[in-house]
């Protein structure tokens, strides 16, 4: 059964929040972007109807949000975009840049970042704000990436990058149609879901059990249809004690002249030492 009614959908994504919150057993007022809310349920056991069948149900509400509409060609693009003004002190907009602008420089190839997701999907203003932060291609595997910093909590990322995953097998099971064959990450033969954040994001919560249950959820629908890729969600973090080298835009821009040298080299061990947080791709 959907969450909502699909024919007064605005967002591909509506009712999946009903969904969740209905799942985990979440009382009004309470939400996963509560530090609070996320500490309590990864403190106690799992909720009984917190099942594998979650990721089912909300592909099944993405599928019937969609009433046949053509989206944007935007979407699931592989571009980056290392622009940023000189000013910008947001931690995870600069850290973002400043990794696809080492990918850009040569030294992180196969990474891209803000992928337009789900735009148009229902109407020509819906779900144009829908996207992922940072992906990567390697060989023929595609890694959706929800990057953190201090926003949010790990469960509140861990739905966001999974319903960006829904919408990529949307897209996936459409191709033709939305004119989207021969795109990388629509064509994957491996599909994995991360959050990555610093290790201290991860304080206090013990995500096991609910990167089990999504993993869980996510070979059954796989399963479920042939024609899509094996799937695999983790969580991953950067070293233990690592700070961002960069703090402002200006920084981001001077590593792409030349500049930077310190900064450019411990961002780059960064990135290319992450490592899981209590669970493995499966």
């Amino acid at each position: 059964m959907l969450a909502k009614d699909i024919s007064a959908a605005v967002s591909i994504f509506d009712g999946t929040d009903q969904i969740i919150h209905d799942a985990l057993g979440l009382r009004p007022g309470q939400s996963l972007k509560q530090i609070s809310t996320c500490r309590s349920l990864c403190s106690s056991p799992l909720p009984e109807s917190f099942s594998p069948e979650i990721v089912t149900m909300l592909f099944e509400q993405v599928v019937g949000n969609w009433h046949g509409r053509i989206p944007s060609r935007e979407n699931w693009r592989h571009e980056r975009r290392t622009e940023i003004a000189d000013q910008n002190k947001s931690p995870e907009v600069v850290l973002e840049r400043a990794i696809v602008t080492l990918a850009e420089l040569g030294d992180l190839p196969g990474w891209y970042n803000q992928i337009p997701v789900a735009s148009g999907l229902v109407d020509d203003r819906s779900d144009k704000r829908a996207a992922l932060d940072l992906a990567r291609l390697n060989s023929d595997t595609a890694e959706l990436i929800e990057l953190k910093w201090a926003s949010d909590t790990p469960l509140f990322a861990l739905f966001e990058v999974l319903r960006y995953g829904l919408a990529l097998l949307l897209s996936r099971q459409n191709a033709a149609s939305f004119g989207y064959l021969g795109r990388p990450f629509i064509d994957a033969s491996e599909l994995r879901l991360v959050v990555l954040a610093p290790a201290q994001y991860y304080a206090n919560c013990n995500l096991t059990g609910f990167a089990g249950v999504v993993n869980s959820g996510l070979r059954d629908l796989s399963g479920q249809h042939s024609d899509f890729p094996p799937m695999g969600l983790a969580f991953m973090s950067f070293p233990q004690g690592f700070e961002l080298p960069f703090q402002r835009g200006c920084q981001v821009n001077a590593m792409r002249d030349g500049g930077m040298a310190v900064a450019r080299s411990q961002l780059l061990s960064a990135v290319t030492s992450l490592q899981p947080i209590g669970v493995i791709f499966q």
